[in-house]
């Protein structure tokens, strides 16, 4: 949580931002965010760390969500994207930020857009991919990595089409260094097990159209 305050100023910095940016001139209503690592400039929470490039993920992924259900607002991508940074800074960041953002506030922002969402923790890889079957997209958040616990965390969203189940802003790179979406999965689980190389899955969030 930040002060209403400083997210105004946040909040006008990031939207003066982000209509010039370079990482941000593709992304619209119909683009997806892959490229966290080159978003530095836009500020996110109070902790000196803290900024989108650093522990925006959460944000990302949400509005990776919002980009597949079409449900972006019509006001131009840097305000839409603004608004929802504000929206999280002021009552979702831990530790202003130096942990990311915590997934209930993640959870209870996306429950009053759509219906049909569930929180489940993760239990097995059977039980998981019974309930990717349920819902068209998902939010996850892991640990960065199984075997260290000070690894920290990553939230991404993962998206589903006729081909399986793809990873959004997962740190993957193409041929000529541009960050991508992965290829497709078969299963919610598999999908899981590439966010990064040895992943510990938290929780998930299931989203469907109501």
């Amino acid at each position: 949580m930040i002060t209403k305050s400083l997210a105004k100023k946040h909040f006008s910095h990031n939207e003066r931002a982000l209509i010039n940016a370079p990482f941000f001139r593709r992304v619209t209503r119909r683009f997806y965010i892959e490229n966290q690592a080159q978003w530095g400039s836009i500020k996110y929470g109070w902790h000196p760390r803290s900024n989108m490039a650093y522990s925006g993920c959460g944000v990302i992924a949400v509005w990776n969500l919002l980009v597949y259900f079409n449900r972006v607002p019509r006001v131009g991508a840097p305000a839409a994207l603004s608004n929802l940074i504000w929206d999280f800074e002021r009552f979702a960041t831990v530790m202003g930020g130096a942990f990311g953002t915590s997934i209930f506030p993640i959870y209870l922002y996306i429950k009053r857009i759509f219906k049909k969402t569930r929180l489940s923790f993760w239990r097995s890889r059977n039980s998981m991919d019974r309930f990717g079957e349920s819902y068209k997209a998902f939010i996850v958040i892991t640990m960065n990595d199984s075997k260290r616990l000070t690894s920290g965390l990553h939230i991404v969203c993962i998206t589903t089409d006729s081909r399986g189940y793809s990873v959004h802003n997962s740190y993957r790179k193409n041929s000529t260094g541009n960050y991508i979406v992965t290829i497709p999965y078969k299963t919610l689980s598999e999908a899981i097990d590439h966010i990064n190389k040895s992943p510990l899955p938290l929780a998930v969030i299931g989203v469907a159209e109501d």
